[in-house]
């Protein structure tokens, strides 16, 4: 029997026909994640070929347990499994549970079951026999920090690169839904035509985003030392849905990359020889660049300092928008002793 599996949905690999368990939980909010999951269990338990009499698919509610369990106890018809999807399970009764944990833990080992939900206890039975039996995954709705990453995975997966400023302009716009993000990275696919380089201007364009009104716009401006601009970025952003935990990974980010340029400077390295050791494109770097003119170690330190202290004031309860303003003005604010 296949060895109990917990994981976040970046840690989800299809599994080997050796190592199919046979009973399955796919469970989490991010929808799109688990749907391509579950296609990827099916893709190595039933071929296509063999699904018209070894593949049922039923709701829960609709469906008894005692037919679901029936279902799951029988045997394949001229191919080496069958399987059975029991989608958006909720509730189960006393009984039900009985049912499901009994099968569970003497599953028929030619069956694949998987059970997919949006929100389970998986402290609780049937789930918690599935966690010790079979494999379970969670699918959690990624934070805003991972989305540029898993753009990048997702568009070389369709042979396709992009810039990592227009990953991070359509991250920072981009609906929590990885299936609505999805979406639009198939328009960007669609409008680059031949072009397997995706850009800043690509997302721009299809997105209708103004690159102007982004994080990147908020980074130029605090860089080239332009603070009403500044505020007037960063207000719209937060009305636009932005919460201060975005601003303060992103700012995190920004600062720490000016920090690592002083360090680089020092040591007297050209712009190609930091590019290549951030493994960033040079063209990505200008405001950073720009950020460490105007910002000394001890103006960069003051910076980091003052989003951690964001993030506190946030985690207490206080408003994203005026802790932000304050922070950005004390920013511009020159320290009496700090040169």
């Amino acid at each position: 029997m296949a060895r109990s599996q917990r994981a976040t949905s970046a840690e989800f690999h299809p599994p080997g026909k050796d190592t199919l368990a046979p009973v399955y939980l796919l469970h989490g909010e991010e929808d799109l994640l688990c749907d391509e999951a579950l296609q990827a269990i099916l893709d190595v338990a039933v071929p296509p070929e063999h699904r018209s009499f070894n593949l049922d698919v039923v709701q829960w509610g609709e469906t008894d347990v005692t037919d679901i369990i029936g279902r799951a106890s029988a045997f394949p018809m001229m191919a080496d499994r069958r399987a059975v999807v029991v989608k958006d399970i909720a509730k189960p009764t006393d009984d039900d549970v009985k049912r499901l944990t009994s099968y569970v833990e003497n599953p028929v080992e030619t069956t694949v079951l998987i059970l997919t939900s949006s929100k389970v206890d998986t402290r609780k039975n049937p789930f918690a026999a599935i966690q010790r039996a079979g494999a379970a995954f969670k699918f959690d709705v990624l934070r805003d920090y991972r989305l540029p990453g898993w753009i990048s995975r997702r568009l070389a997966a369709k042979g396709r690169s992009i810039e990592e400023n227009a990953a991070e302009l359509l991250a920072s716009f981009a609906s929590p839904s990885l299936r609505d993000l999805d979406q639009e990275l198939e328009k960007l696919v669609t409008y680059a035509g031949d072009r397997t380089v995706l850009t800043i201007e690509d997302v721009s364009a299809v997105a209708g985003i103004s690159k102007e009104h982004s994080i990147f716009g908020l980074q130029h401006a605090i860089a080239f030392d332009e603070p009403a601009r500044a505020v007037e970025i960063l207000t719209r952003m937060i009305h636009d849905g932005n919460g201060a935990p975005y601003f303060v990974v992103m700012l995190t980010l920004f600062f720490s990359t000016v920090r690592r340029l002083h360090d680089y400077r020092r040591k007297k390295m050209s712009l190609e020889e930091i590019a290549s050791e951030l493994q960033r494109n040079p063209f990505t770097l200008k405001d950073a660049f720009e950020a460490a003119n105007r910002f000394s170690v001890q103006q960069v330190e003051k910076a980091l300092g003052l989003l951690l202290g964001v993030d506190d004031k946030v985690k207490l309860g206080g408003d994203d928008l005026t802790l932000l303003q304050t922070m950005l003005i004390e920013l511009f604010e020159p320290s009496p002793d700090i040169p």
